[in-house]
């Protein structure tokens, strides 16, 4: 038989200093009492708890009330909201360290979704690498300077993203864009004009272009992964894809591109102006084996906010909506390196403190 034991209550432990009389100094002095790994702040409450707290709100999405309901139910406890705000004000360091890490890393995914803070539309911008990171921002706008602002001056890395024109100045390293929106769109457009032979043509046309990239991509990737990291080359420098195949290719892609994109006219305008605008940034992938074709990591890594989203409807305030981020920031990036993000929140309440 499995069965839970009975939930615990709450333990208050009381602490009391000593104050003693220096004959020397003729003074008064109290006691020092060091409750750091213990206690939250100059509060009475203990980083177990915040470190559930933030664990229920983050990692599960169980709304506030719910947690404070669940706190109060099962261990007779009650809590205020603001004990996240105190959670997230030890883990600003962190957090911090988290985007310049991103900033620093070879391949930097990027994506932004809808987050609505007091009823007014916003959007909270991510960063997302292979290593693990998981950075968010919350901003009023969408454009282009707040991705700008969010990847830095000095990033040298590869930006992978969809065809959104707020990446398309962003400063520093190399760009890929995104396969798989390209694909979908190519999709739709296929069933939305299914009797149009000129655009059922086009659409197999681009996307055999996608399979044979694809395939050699893959290739070049295994023969990276196998490959001595003494003999190894490096990205900007030898291409484990053969240069002549991505060249051929990139020629195909612009082809293809210039068929329709001066005809505003023809079904295939919208795609054929992505082809050959892009170019340049549809192949990056094939040249560096490290760059994936797709923005897939930056899409799974912001589905949380997204469904965050869909359940509270966005955040009150613009404190709220800095504490959702920081939060969702640490908790994503423990996730996604393997750690547990009720440990670590503990570990970093009982850390944070000078």
């Amino acid at each position: 038989m499995v069965d839970l034991p009975p939930p615990a209550a709450v333990v208050v432990t009381e602490h009391r200093a000593g104050k003693g009389w220096c004959s020397a100094c003729r003074r008064w002095h109290d006691a020092r009492l060091d409750l750091r790994a213990e206690v939250v702040g100059q509060g009475r409450l203990g980083v177990g708890i915040a470190a559930l707290v933030a664990h229920l709100r983050t990692v599960l999405r169980v709304p506030i009330r719910s947690s404070q309901r669940y706190l109060a139910d099962l261990h007779g406890l009650r809590v205020s909201v603001a004990l996240l705000r105190q959670d997230t004000t030890q883990g600003a360091a962190a957090v911090t360290q988290i985007r310049d890490q991103a900033r620093r890393r070879p391949v930097v995914h990027a994506d932004e979704t809808g987050w609505r803070e007091a009823g007014r539309n916003g959007y909270a911008w991510l960063l997302a690498t292979p290593e693990g990171e998981r950075y968010v921002e919350r901003h009023a706008s969408r454009a282009g300077v707040v991705a700008n602002d969010l990847l830095g001056d000095d990033r040298t890395g590869v930006l992978v993203t969809d065809c959104y024109g707020g990446y398309n100045d962003t400063p520093g390293g190399r760009h890929q864009r995104c396969w798989v929106h390209l694909l979908r769109d190519l999709h739709m457009l296929a069933e939305t004009h299914p009797a149009h032979l000129e655009t059922q043509v086009w659409v197999a046309a681009v996307q055999d272009v996608w399979r044979r990239m694809r395939t050699a991509w893959h290739a070049a990737q295994s023969a990276h992964t196998a490959a001595p990291a003494a003999t190894a080359p490096p990205a900007a420098a030898g291409f484990l894809a053969p240069l002549s195949l991505a060249d051929h290719l990139q020629a195909e892609t612009r082809l293809l591109g210039e068929q329709f994109v001066q005809d505003k006219t023809h079904p295939c305008h919208a795609l054929a102006w992505r082809l050959w605008h892009f170019q340049h940034e549809l192949l990056t992938g094939l040249r560096d084996p490290r760059v994936p074709l797709d923005n897939n990591a930056a899409e799974r890594a912001i589905r949380p906010l997204v469904v965050a989203r869909k359940i509270s409807g966005g955040t009150h305030s613009a404190q709220g909506s800095q504490t959702a981020m920081r939060l969702y920031s640490l908790a994503a990036t423990w996730q996604a390196q393997g750690h547990s993000p009720l440990d670590e929140f503990r570990r970093l309440l009982q850390t944070s403190f000078p």
